[in-house]
């Protein structure tokens, strides 16, 4: 990310605190974006539903099969991604593990070493 992003210290200097490392990506969204893409998608919704109330209807009875198509491929990419996010959430389960393991480690090495009780 350039340093000339105009939004990374929105929230510092609006709201007066610093967002953590994590939320980076809500700092990144582009707004004006979403808002123009949910409104293009409020329009195009009215205008089928003003234009044609019945017609539209009569394609997703007529079509069953594509949209079962599209339903099974959907429930696949779903999964698909589940199963990713899982696998990376047991990998940083694993390695906070490893690290938890080495630093109770580290403190019995430096006890015996200092000789504490």
């Amino acid at each position: 990310i350039s340093s000339s992003f105009s939004s990374n210290n929105l929230f510092e200097k609006q709201l007066g605190f610093t967002v953590p490392k994590t939320l980076d990506f809500f700092k990144r969204i582009e707004v004006k974006l979403v808002l123009i893409n949910t409104m293009l998608s409020v329009i195009a919704t009215a205008l089928v539903l003003r234009v044609c109330p019945h017609t539209w209807q009569t394609i997703l009875r007529e079509n069953s099969q594509a949209i079962q198509v599209l339903g099974a491929f959907l429930s696949f990419a779903l999964v698909f991604r589940t199963q990713t996010c899982y696998s990376r959430w047991w990998e940083a389960r694993t390695q906070w593990g490893r690290m938890t393991s080495a630093s109770v480690n580290l403190a019995g090495q430096a006890l015996a070493m200092l000789g504490g009780h």
